[in-house]
């Protein structure tokens, strides 16, 4: 059909799955080329709609898909910004400068971009699609399922 059917980073998520891989952890992601590192963005989402947890690691910035409601420790001071696939609903958030209480975010606006940690535990929700989290820290701890 004259396109290419996965990247790289797809074929090796399919590989771990196929291999029964619950997590995956996909480093070297975002360099580059924009179109790879938006795929790769793809594939984390798509991973987590499958029930495998995958995140991207890149220097200073842990990127995960939320699936209902993840809580960030430890990370007090930095900075994160929530960035949808397309739409997403019943967004909240606590324990951050901006706090959100069931909203929706779109990924034609930049609301939800660059907020601070306040609190020592930082939690985040939704309800409907995909928000991904881009957690920019030196800190690079694991996201915890609340």
């Amino acid at each position: 059909n004259g396109i290419k059917n996965e990247t790289g980073g797809e074929d090796g998520r399919n590989l771990a799955r196929s291999r029964g891989a619950r997590e995956i952890g996909v480093l070297g992601a975002l360099g580059g080329r924009l179109d790879h590192a938006r795929a790769n963005l793809m594939m984390v989402g798509r991973a987590a709609r499958r029930g495998v947890w995958a995140e991207i690691r890149a220097e200073g910035v842990q990127i995960v898909r939320i699936n209902e409601s993840y809580t960030l420790t430890g990370a007090k001071g930095s900075t994160v910004s929530l960035l949808p696939l397309g739409e997403a609903r019943g967004i909240s958030v606590r324990g951050c400068y901006y706090t959100i209480e069931d909203s929706t975010l779109a990924s034609d606006t930049s609301r939800g971009v660059s907020n601070v940690v306040t609190a020592d535990e930082a939690v985040f929700t939704v309800r409907e699609g995909d928000l991904m989290p881009f957690h920019y820290s030196d800190i690079t701890g694991p996201w915890e399922s609340a």
